[in-house]
């Protein structure tokens, strides 16, 4: 790619204008240059789709388009309409990205070039492609800069496009070609780059023929059906033939690399890593073995040796959109949700039609949060893969569809975290029907049918997953979560220990027990499961932030700032590690150094409210109630759910002399978290200092009920029964003070005295 483009792609930061004008001519105009917009599709040299992207008619038979659609093809198919012919790679342009097809039997009406000299910023222009394969379409937007590097000038536009989109015509008003579109800077930011016509012109005199491909040992019969299989997702099957292909061909690397693949599928990870081992044995540069490599590797917490296998499979074939693949769901998994986005974009610019890359999309933006982005990408996955069963569907086995029901597991996860539990449940029911014999869908549905109580229906939809896949371990530490959750608690905790026993390398497993634990306080368990999911390369920072509170409570201090701070170096602005250290530091009492960090992490995230909660707890524990007030009022805003705020803020408020606000943030609290004895004290508190003892007796009922001998109940009594001049009852309850803590009674009676209850200074000492 040229420095122009590079340029382009690495800094535009521009105010664009809306095109709403320009849509009103979008169908005339589309409806005069679509017979000049074909369809490429690359074929592999097995004729395997292996990508498609768009091309504009220059009439003489030849085709304009973007090299990164063809480089790799074997051969090319044009598209126009109904017509199909055979298209030929004639020139290629590498640093512009621009190359020429021709076809002896097709043509399109050439249309006028108009040079990027005339163009201006803000002018309406309409980009005409085939995003995604399904069909010529028209999007409007603006020019929104003309940039000019070493010399060069590109098009900047506000035109939306998809990928498929590439190669594709950006037209002026009238139907003049003013580009080819080729980069989409950011999915749904529309903002993308387009190369000038005037290096259309060029291309013929700077033109190179196409390099030719490396020549790959035809194996059709046995690839193609593995390939299928694969596919198809039938791992068990997939495992047979592979066998009966190295019995047939023992020198074959494809064999061995398939084996490798269903082995691991199921779950078999030390044979999958020998069979994948054998084929690079046979054939070291074998791309597809070094990615499945990589990613058993993954899973057997080896991730040096997986990083040195992704570099093998970079260097044994740089342009895979598979490479991508597998790049964005290791990032995923680091927890680094950013990155992996780049790469599986760039992995559907290459490959578009595409299911599996557009479910691990729709994952990524799950864990975003983003649910909306991540179902639309869960419904192109499910379009892309219902298409690709239809073509298949007189196949034998050809009802089930393991790779629609991996998405609709997708979809069900993303809506189970979102806590749509009725649309979750539509989900995994659809990767069940799909899928019977798959326990992603059945272990996923056993999940959500315990969230909704219907505990019978979920155990068995549990039990189902393992007896299907009892080596899956993640079906058995969902079961042993759930049953966890029915109150089954050694039972669960059991399941959980064989697990991590037989399979070392589950994350989730280690995960499960360290959380199971915590609620106990138990951080003896807790501290070394969390560090052996740091060991396995698995720790997201909610990991590392629970191993660093851990190691905090079992007197592992340093360790435990070492280990925050160390992942500070790397993410400065990390709030969940500024917010553990921040709380570490102020549970030793270190208040200023604890409140550095905690402004640091509401800066870091300012819509967390736990960050602005902290923050307001720290200021009032340093005696700023009412800076404390402004602090927890926000955080209360910004998560009314979050009961530990309103406590806050009810004991700010109460600080600052604001009793009624008090009240009313105390009855928030008592009603999200009943059973908070603290949030009652203060709001009996607040009772008593508005004069309210009868409200004050009421909280103080309802903690004797939760804790039959609490004192500071009894306490309340005492001051609510001195108000109402009930001096009797006032006298029983602080008798019931008195003989369960003399100098608690003592300072009771001090500060009815000082608050001048009526019939305090009667009160035994």
């Amino acid at each position: 790619m040229s420095r122009l483009l590079v340029a382009l792609c690495a800094g535009l930061a521009l105010g664009l204008a809306p095109a709403s004008q320009a849509r009103e001519s979008a169908d005339a105009l589309f409806r005069k240059v679509a017979p000049s917009v074909v369809t490429l599709i690359a074929l592999d040299d097995k004729g395997r789709e292996n990508g498609q992207g768009s091309g504009v008619a220059l009439g003489k038979g030849e085709f304009v388009t973007n090299c990164h659609v063809v480089r790799d093809a074997a051969s090319i198919r044009i598209v126009q309409g109904k017509v199909t012919a055979e298209g030929r790679f004639a020139l290629r342009d590498p640093s512009r990205d621009l190359c020429l097809v021709s076809s002896s039997t097709l043509d399109g009406p050439p249309l006028p070039l108009r040079p990027v000299a005339s163009l201006r910023i803000g002018e309406a222009v309409f980009a005409v492609g085939n995003p995604l394969g399904l069909g010529v379409s028209v999007s409007d937007g603006l020019v929104s800069s003309l940039p000019d590097q070493g010399g060069e000038r590109g098009i900047v536009t506000t035109a939306p496009l998809s990928p498929g989109s590439s190669g594709g015509g950006l037209f002026d008003a009238e139907g003049n070609l003013v580009g080819i579109t080729t980069a989409i800077i950011t999915f749904g930011q529309s903002v993308n780059i387009a190369l000038p016509t005037d290096w259309i012109e060029a291309l013929k005199t700077r033109g190179l023929p196409p390099e030719p491909l490396p020549e790959s040992p035809p194996e059709p019969r046995w690839f193609d059906e593995a390939q299928a299989l694969s596919h198809k997702d039938q791992a068990e099957p997939l495992e047979a033939f592979a066998r009966r292909w190295q019995q047939a061909q023992p020198a074959s690397a494809p064999a061995a690399s398939f084996l490798g693949e269903a082995l691991r599928r199921q779950n078999r990870l030390r044979e999958a890593e020998e069979a994948l081992r054998q084929a690079l044995k046979l054939d070291p540069s074998y791309p597809e073995a070094w990615l499945e490599l990589v990613v058993v590797l993954d899973e057997l917490g080896r991730t040096q040796e997986a990083d040195q296998a992704l570099e093998r499979a970079r260097q044994a074939r740089p342009w895979a959109p598979a490479l991508r693949s597998v790049r964005a769901l290791r990032l995923l998994r680091a927890a680094k949700p950013d990155e992996a986005l780049r790469e599986i974009d760039d992995a559907l610019r290459r490959q578009p039609g595409n299911a599996s890359y557009w479910r691990l999309r729709g994952n990524i933006f799950a864990t975003m949060g983003k649910q909306n982005q991540a179902n639309q990408d869960f419904r192109t996955a499910l379009r892309l893969a219902a298409a690709a069963t239809q073509s298949s569907a007189s196949q034998p086995g050809g009802r089930d569809d393991p790779g629609q029901a991996m998405t609709w597991v997708s979809l069900g996860i993303a809506e189970l975290r979102a806590s749509r539990l009725a649309n979750a449940e539509y989900a995994f029911r659809k990767a069940t029907e799909l899928a019977p014999d798959r326990a992603e869908g059945w272990t996923g549905l056993g999940t959500v049918l315990g969230d909704l109580n219907r505990s019978e229906e979920a155990l068995a939809a549990h039990d189902r997953a393992v007896r299907i896949q009892p080596v899956l371990p993640e079906a058995r530490v969902n079961r042993a979560n759930f049953r966890i959750k029915q109150g089954h608690r050694a039972e669960g905790l059991e399941e959980l220990r064989s697990v991590t026993a037989q399979h070392p390398e589950c994350a989730n497993a280690w995960r499960s027990w360290a959380v199971h634990h915590v609620a106990a306080k138990q951080y003896g368990e807790v501290a070394p499961a969390l560090e052996k999911l740091v060991a396995l390369g698995q720790a997201n920072p909610d990991d590392r932030a629970l191993l660093g509170e851990a190691l905090g409570a079992l007197g592992r201090v340093k360790e435990a700032e070492t280990l925050f701070e160390e992942i500070l170096r790397a993410d400065p602005g990390n709030a969940r590690i500024l917010l553990a250290l921040g709380g570490q530091l102020g549970r030793r009492g270190d208040l200023a150094r604890a409140q550095t960090y905690i402004d640091r992490a509401v800066v870091a995230d300012s819509s967390s409210a736990a960050a602005w909660s902290s923050k307001g707890y720290l200021q009032l524990k340093q005696g700023d109630a009412e800076g404390a007030s402004r602090s927890l009022e926000t955080a209360v805003r910004l998560d009314p759910q979050h009961g530990n705020s309103w406590i806050n803020l009810g004991e700010a408020s109460m600080r600052a002399k604001n009793h009624g606000r008090a009240i009313q943030a105390l009855l928030t609290a008592t009603r999200l978290l009943p059973d908070a004895i603290d949030a009652r004290i203060y709001l009996a508190q607040a009772y008593l200092a508005s004069r309210q003892p009868e409200k004050a007796r009421e909280q103080a009922t309802a903690i004797q009920m939760r804790n039959r001998h609490n004192t500071a109940a009894q306490g309340i009594n005492t001051l609510a029964y001195l108000m109402e001049g009930n001096i009797p009852k006032a006298r029983e309850a602080y008798d019931s003070v008195r003989s369960e803590n003399p100098q608690a009674a003592r300072q009771l009676k001090s500060h009815a005295i000082s608050t001048g209850q009526p019939g305090s200074r009667e009160l035994p000492d």
